[in-house]
């Protein structure tokens, strides 16, 4: 049994959690916390099995589950990809989850479980309802802050949303970029805008940001090429559209502080919002436009949204958007 500060402190455990989420960096959160919890009680690493719910055999999690713990408190059972579970396994985990074992912890971990499963009934009403919902993107920056304090670096803020825009809202891929950076590091703690540089493109999973930096460039081939591997990927173009809006809005302010005659980059960099390295990027980009040429690309821009919602040419539209926006000359 729990004692002490603990005790008064946390909740009783439950005999069934569902941990439910479509991050699985989050759900692993979950499941980290539940046995680091149980390791306080007892020793788990005899009292400890995992199931896949895709290829188990019901019968073999419900004996495992009806099992006595070994010198501990309780057992702990993990079935993976519930998602994924066939209708046998759902109604036997179900059953189970209305009486079950008060020497074992199961743990029904995935992406989602249908709500109208006995096993969902069952696991909501004894409140064993753990759902990991996405964290907002204006979340996501602190985030990664605090990823960093757990590698033993420190990340100003700016350098923390620079990496979100780099890698996306996905957060194991956002600890795997953390990670790279750290170790680049070496001994140092304090993260430099060289240290993202030099590690983030590497990581980077969200690939529309290739994109958006050909155009940058004013690479037609290179950014023909790369809407095509996006949409190979079945990234649509509602997806890559609000990116290459923003770049291409960027490019406008930077060229307007250009033709103003203030293209430093700390006034660029102060009027994006961006830290100094991106804000580089961007004002390279605007040497390569006119600003005649960047409005009537915007202005393009809002026709295509148009058309991608009213018919079926909006790749083809597109393609003829990057080869006109990045070819032109005014």
């Amino acid at each position: 049994m729990e004692n002490g500060t603990n005790q008064t402190q946390q909740k009783p455990l439950l005999p069934v959690y569902a941990i439910l989420g479509e991050q699985s960096y989050l759900r692993d959160q979950a499941v980290d916390r539940l046995k680091k919890r149980l390791s306080q009680v007892g020793d788990i690493e005899f009292n400890y099995d995992q199931f896949d719910a895709a290829t188990a055999e019901v019968e073999m999690i419900l004996s495992a589950a009806n099992t006595l713990p070994f010198a501990s408190d309780y057992r702990l059972i993990i079935v993976n990809n519930i998602q994924q579970a066939r209708k046998e396994l759902l109604d036997g985990l179900g059953e189970y989850a209305r009486s079950p074992s008060e020497t074992t912890v199961l743990a029904i971990v995935g992406e989602k479980l249908v709500k109208s499963t006995k096993l969902y009934k069952a696991i909501k009403k004894a409140g064993g309802l753990v759902e990991r919902s996405n964290p907002k993107k204006s979340e996501l920056p602190a985030i990664i802050r605090s990823l960093f304090v757990a590698q033993g670096k420190n990340a100003p803020m700016g350098l923390c949303t620079a990496i979100v825009e780099s890698v996306g809202d996905d957060i194991e891929g956002l600890n795997t970029a953390v990670t790279k950076i750290a170790t680049y590091m070496g001994e140092r703690t304090q993260v430099t805008p060289e240290d993202v540089d030099a590690m983030v493109e590497i990581s980077a999973e969200i690939k529309v940001w290739e994109l958006t930096n050909a155009l940058q460039r004013r690479r037609p081939t290179e950014a023909l090429a790369t809407l095509e591997r996006l949409l190979k990927q079945d990234s649509s173009l509602h997806m890559i559209h609000p990116a290459v809006v923003r770049a291409v809005r960027e490019l406008i302010i930077a060229r307007s502080l250009i033709d103003a005659g203030d293209e430093s980059l700390d006034q660029i960099a102060a009027t994006l919002g961006t830290p100094n390295w991106l804000a580089k990027r961007v004002r390279e980009g605007a040497y390569q436009y006119s600003a005649e040429e960047l409005c009537a690309g915007l202005e393009r821009l809002a026709g295509l949204e148009y058309i991608m919602k009213t018919s079926n040419e909006g790749e083809p539209a597109y393609r003829r958007w990057i080869l006109e926006f990045t070819t032109a000359r005014s």
